[in-house]
């Protein structure tokens, strides 16, 4: 089965690349509020605090060493193995978004006939940024 590389985007978990991801999808949640006295006919929204998380997929590669870290940690039972102090999702060759998470999901998906996948899916823990 050939291998695909991509252009453009890459994914760094604890300073190691994943060789073979092919997209992810960053979110930012703004949460609000609402408040209001009785008779009023529209509520006010308030902004609450902010959160991230995303997704990351791409072909699977077993010999992939950051990607066999990561579904090592997923099978571990302890908080620490799924604490990721440094995710870092690249734009372009040099802008990025970068922060610490927990992985709260990890799939693999084997098809008879078709590319080997796999996903993530994390929750961000404080602030992130752009670089």
């Amino acid at each position: 089965m050939a291998k695909r590389t991509p252009m453009v985007g890459s994914c760094t978990i604890e300073g190691a690349s994943l060789a073979n991801d092919v997209e992810f999808t960053f979110n930012v949640m703004q949460a609000t509020t609402e408040s209001g006295g009785i008779g009023d006919v529209f509520v006010d929204r308030h902004a609450l605090a902010k959160s991230w998380g995303g997704h990351v997929s791409g072909w699977y590669d077993p010999e992939d060493p950051a990607l066999a870290a990561l579904i090592t940690a997923a099978k571990s039972t302890t908080y620490d193995d799924l604490h990721m102090t440094s995710l870092s999702l690249y734009d372009n060759a040099s802008a990025y978004y970068s922060g610490s998470c927990i992985i709260t999901n990890v799939t693999v998906t084997k098809s008879m006939g078709s590319v080997d996948k796999f996903d993530f899916d994390f929750e961000g823990i404080g602030v992130f940024t752009y670089s």
